[in-house]
């Protein structure tokens, strides 16, 4: 009763099976872009900077006083430092240093005619990963940093610009030991005026926390007598101290082993810590300047905590 066989649509009457979609579904291989548009594969590698194109000096090893001198005249402006405002920076140069030992470094513009900048930057992206503004004899900077044996930086030598006009730049590197330097041992002994003295003939040998590279310093070994909380203080000092505990194990190289440090604790611009400490642990107490112009007469208490001023501070018990 239904309709003949050759009544319906031939076979081939529907459209061809190249027409259709393809089995998978999915856009047929010939519909990709080409492969010469895809992005290139992503190893990772990041796109380095161009130092020779930003005019950058190659010191090579190159250690001690001047190491590098010159004028900003001729210099661009190619970064802008985070030690610096925003939009006041000015003109700018940068060095390729290798370190030549395993060793503790300070780089100062010491010697320099203007306002400097000091930065230590990544040799690829040149991001930066320290800077100073005034940490040397104002107005030039100093930096310490330790640096392992053929390990590269870019040093950056940048200026304010209301400074940049015309001046002369002088960029040293010194290395400065990594062993912790100590003044005197006091033993266990305690009490107010366990020393007075001056830092004006004293060297820089610490730096860490609470004040950035710091100023003269003087540095005493000190045994706990028994387990408890101390304080240390300078009280009545004259002139703005800062306070660090460090391990005396430590490198003595930009604030390594530093168990705790306190600029303004104290009265008029000195320092106190409050900190737990086990019978028998030795520290070095690092009476120190906040920044380079500051040393003069000083003051170091060294005593148990009383109630009144125990806090509870962390140490190296």
């Amino acid at each position: 009763g239904g309709p003949p066989d050759d009544g319906g649509p031939p076979d081939d009457g529907g459209p061809p099976d190249d027409d259709g979609p393809p089995d998978d579904g999915g856009p047929s291989d010939d519909d990709d872009p080409p492969d010469d548009d895809d992005p290139p594969d992503d190893d990772g590698t990041p796109e380095c900077e161009d130092l020779d194109e930003l005019g950058t000096v190659d010191l090579g090893e190159a250690t001690g006083s001047e190491v590098a001198s010159g004028t900003t005249d001729g210099m661009d402006d190619s970064y802008e430092s985070e030690c610096a405002r925003p939009e006041e920076d000015g003109r700018d140069r940068y060095f390729l240093w290798t370190s030549p030992d395993s060793d503790c470094y300070r780089l100062t513009t010491e010697g320099s005619s203007y306002d400097t900048i000091l930065s230590l930057m990544d040799t690829c992206s040149l991001e930066e990963e320290a800077c100073d503004d005034d940490g040397g004899p104002y107005p030039t900077s100093s930096l310490t940093a330790e640096f392992e044996e053929g390990d590269q930086m870019v040093i950056g030598l940048d200026s304010w610009s209301y400074d940049d006009e015309s001046g002369e730049y002088v960029l040293n590197i010194e290395p400065i030991g990594s062993t912790p330097v100590i003044d005197d041992d006091l033993g266990d002994a305690t009490g107010d005026y366990l020393v007075i003295g001056s830092s004006i003939e004293a060297e820089d040998n610490y730096a860490g926390g609470c004040s950035g590279p710091g100023g003269k310093d003087v540095a005493f070994k000190w045994t706990a007598p028994s387990d408890g909380c101390w304080e240390f203080s300078t009280l009545y000092s004259g002139y703005d101290t800062v306070l660090r505990l460090v391990e005396p194990s430590s490198s003595a190289c930009a604030g390594a082993g530093e168990y705790a440090c306190d600029d303004d604790g104290g009265e008029d611009r000195t320092s106190a810590i409050q900190i737990d400490l086990d019978a028998d642990l030795e520290v070095i107490v690092v009476v120190d300047g906040y920044d380079s112009g500051d040393d003069g007469l000083y003051a170091l208490h060294i005593n148990e905590c009383t109630s009144e001023t125990e806090d509870g501070g962390e140490g190296g018990g």
